[in-house]
């Protein structure tokens, strides 16, 4: 394992991707940023996030996995960033599909995975993370995030908090690797946010509905209960209310 700090970068993954580029990088090279200037979420939204004081990295792993099965790398790491936050304050945390961590009904992190794939298999992944940790005040467009520090009441050092979630991506990423796709998703549905739950979504046509969670399929998409029976959504076919 090998930790690179910066103080700033453009952004953590890019940092790291040019660098696997350049073929200089072994397995689990981890890169952290005090400030991105341009930091990116899931389908091109932007990260912000305030200068020193929450965890911003990219992991680097080799890997050997089924490109059939990559949703189950995203299960993996999600549940492994829960599991870090969750030493720090128990039964607050959840999933939010399909990578999204949430604290109530607050955003505390989020999860950008960027895979290198070989005919039909995965073989590296750049994982970023940025989890909100010592910031306690947010933007107007950052209404609904919170905080680790809002959570418990005082700060968290971060390199002890990134030293906990290397570890726990590290044995999730074994599981998965080791072929546990079932204990993986099942760990995955046990934490995931509104499931089961008759909750209000708006589809890629703005419709706004009622639908409740009952399963992510192989694909990675969002199995609804609705009206009109089971529909599935993509990652930019629908938006929780």
């Amino acid at each position: 394992m090998k930790i690179i700090k910066l103080d700033v970068t453009t952004s953590t993954n890019d940092y790291l991707k040019n660098l696997s580029i350049s073929g200089n990088i072994s397995d689990f090279t981890i890169i952290t940023a005090n400030h991105q200037t341009k930091g990116r979420g899931q389908i091109g939204q932007k990260w912000d996030s305030q200068k020193d004081k929450n965890l911003l990295c990219s992991i680097y792993t080799r890997l050997n996995i089924a490109t059939k099965h990559q949703f189950h790398l995203n299960f993996a790491v999600s549940v492994a960033v829960l599991k870090t936050l969750d030493y720090y304050k128990k039964n607050i945390f959840s999933i939010k599909w399909p990578n999204d961590i949430m604290a109530s009904d607050r955003k505390i992190s989020g999860v950008l995975i960027e895979n290198t794939l070989t005919k039909n298999t995965i073989t590296s992944s750049i994982i970023g993370i940025g989890v909100n940790i010592n910031q306690v005040v947010f933007d107007k467009q950052s209404s609904k995030a919170t905080s680790l520090a809002n959570i418990i009441g005082e700060e968290t050092n971060l390199d002890e908090f990134l030293l906990k979630l290397i570890s726990n991506i590290k044995k999730e990423i074994e599981l998965l690797q080791k072929g546990e796709l079932e204990e993986i998703k099942k760990k995955y549905m046990a934490n995931l946010y509104k499931y089961g739950i008759d909750s209000y979504f708006s589809d890629s046509s703005s419709d706004k509905f009622i639908g409740k969670i009952t399963d992510i399929n192989s694909d990675g998409k969002l199995v609804l209960e609705t009206v009109i029976g089971k529909v599935v959504y993509g990652i930019k076919e629908i938006v929780f209310l």
